[in-house]
């Protein structure tokens, strides 16, 4: 709950759907807001279902990099 009041562009999470699935219901129940969780991506990564490392890393990085990019271009300020 206090990572979603954070200005974060994305909040990447790792698990299955299932747990992420879970997850959501969990915040949804403890009156987290919708347009907060939306930020929340999972299972994290463009590469689905990877459990290589290096793969791993480099498919969040990618994902990462493209969403940081999409905010740039709505206008998104951090204070990073």
């Amino acid at each position: 709950m206090r990572l979603l009041a954070k200005p974060c562009f994305l909040i990447g999470a790792m698990g299955s759907p299932q747990t992420h699935s879970t997850r959501l219901k969990a915040l949804r129940d403890a009156g987290a807001d919708a347009a907060a969780m939306a930020r929340i991506v999972g299972p994290v990564g463009l590469i689905p279902s990877t459990r290589d490392p290096e793969m791993l890393a480099l498919s969040v990085l990618a994902q990462v990099g493209a969403a940081w990019n999409e905010a740039n271009r709505r206008g998104f300020a951090t204070g990073i």
